[in-house]
């Protein structure tokens, strides 16, 4: 059964969490995706949609302690305000779990 990178419809509630990057860790949960996300878009309101795949992304490269994967998965995010909000949601998911 072969599955699409990505859904044509681009909703990002429906991306798939495969990445072509192996980090040797299991995926974010989808509940704190999903948590993340809703935080994103009221915050930031449209500038603020991610799919939960680069979402996922930026998650195991911040998990993976390579900071060169962490800021390309960061370069995904044009606004800095957001990505420095990312980079401090990703530091107290990661340091609680």
């Amino acid at each position: 059964m072969e599955v699409d990178a990505e859904p044509q419809d681009q909703d990002p509630h429906t991306a798939i969490y495969d990445d072509s990057l192996d980090f040797g860790f299991y995926n974010m949960a989808h509940g704190m995706l999903m948590e993340i996300s809703d935080e994103l878009r009221e915050k930031f309101g449209s500038q603020g949609r991610l799919m939960l795949s680069q979402l996922n992304r930026i998650y195991l490269a911040a998990r993976s302690s390579e900071m060169m994967r962490f800021v390309e998965a960061l370069n995904v995010v044009d606004s800095k305000e957001m990505q420095t909000h990312l980079v401090n949601i990703v530091s107290i998911h990661s340091i609680s779990h």
